[in-house]
C-alpha cells in the first residue's frame, strides 16, 4: 500500500492532501495556482495509481496510508 503512495508525484500528493481536508477542486486550484482542469487531471492520475474509483476512496486510502 505504501508503494502506491510513493508512485504519486509531489504535486499529486499536494492535491490529495488538499482534498483530504475538504477543499473543492476550485479551492485546490486557487491554493496551488493552477487551473481546475489541471486539478482534475491530477486527480484522475491519482485514482489510477491508487486503484480507486473516486475522490472519497482516494482520500480514505491516503489517510490510511499516512
Amino acid at each position: 500500500d505504501a508503494i502506491e503512495l510513493s508512485t504519486l508525484s509531489d504535486r499529486e500528493r499536494q492535491i490529495l492532501a488538499c482534498a483530504a481536508v475538504g477543499e473543492s477542486n476550485k479551492e485546490i486550484a486557487d491554493h496551488l495556482c493552477v487551473s481546475v482542469d489541471t486539478v482534475k487531471t491530477h486527480l484522475h492520475h491519482i485514482y489510477q495509481k491508487l486503484s480507486v474509483d473516486g475522490r472519497v476512496e482516494a482520500v480514505i486510502a491516503y489517510l490510511r496510508r499516512q
